[in-house]
């Protein structure tokens, strides 16, 4: 059984055939967090000094964080941009053993999920979209749109609930000192070795565009 009086990380593998081994990392000796650029980049240091150190760290960057890295986007908001816990050491989980280890799905209700957005401002956002992509400014964008609900009971509870549903291959929860995450992705964003994580290529693009396929319409409108 998962505790959840202190903060964890557990990484996840839900997949119905060839899951991988589950990770959970427990009982942090240090927590970091960061707020700004300035504060992303100590984290960062510190995430190093501590691999180098032959301890283990887990957390996640919240999407808002590659904001904070370039100098040509938009400044992020006043969000928390990382969370990252460093660890002596971490347990491992068959596949199989996942439903024993986390807590019983009934112990959380999640309420229907409703919109924070209006159909009439997605569709504006829609449209802008349309023009980029026709300008040449983007080949693509992911519309998406939040959704909220309210739920109560055990996190884990609830994500053992939609774990079984999703079956995704690259999932997981946690929870920090304010609040627990979740979180089913059904593909890898990025493969990484000891000092390097190189992102993945989104669906509908190939290898890298040759010299020839390198032009747009006009200069790229920036901050989007």
């Amino acid at each position: 059984m998962i505790f959840t009086d202190s903060p964890f990380v557990l990484l996840d593998d839900a997949r119905v055939a060839h899951a991988s081994f589950a990770r959970l990392y427990s009982e942090p000796i240090r927590t970091l967090t960061a707020h700004s650029a300035g504060e992303l980049r100590r984290l960062f240091e510190d995430l190093r000094t501590a691999r180098a150190n032959g301890q283990h760290v887990a957390g996640f960057l919240a999407y808002d964080a590659g904001n904070a890295l370039l100098p040509q986007l938009l400044p992020p908001p006043d969000n928390l941009l990382a969370w990252f816990g460093i660890f002596e050491q971490y347990q491992v989980f068959e596949p199989d053993a996942m439903p024993s280890i986390l807590p019983d799905a009934a112990g959380a209700w999640l309420s229907p999920l409703q919109s924070d957005i209006s159909r009439a401002d997605y569709s504006k956002a829609f449209a802008a979209a349309q023009e980029y992509i026709a300008a040449g400014d983007i080949y693509q964008a992911n519309l998406t749109f939040p959704l909220s609900a309210d739920y109560a009971g055990d996190p884990l509870a609830l994500y053992a609930a939609l774990r079984p549903r999703a079956a995704a291959g690259y999932g997981g929860g946690g929870l920090t000192e304010r609040e627990a995450d979740r979180a089913l992705f059904p593909e890898r964003g990025f493969w990484g070795t000891k000092r390097r994580a190189v992102p993945q290529p989104p669906k509908g693009r190939g290898g890298p565009p040759s010299r020839g396929e390198r032009r747009h319409h006009g200069p790229p409108t920036p901050h989007r």
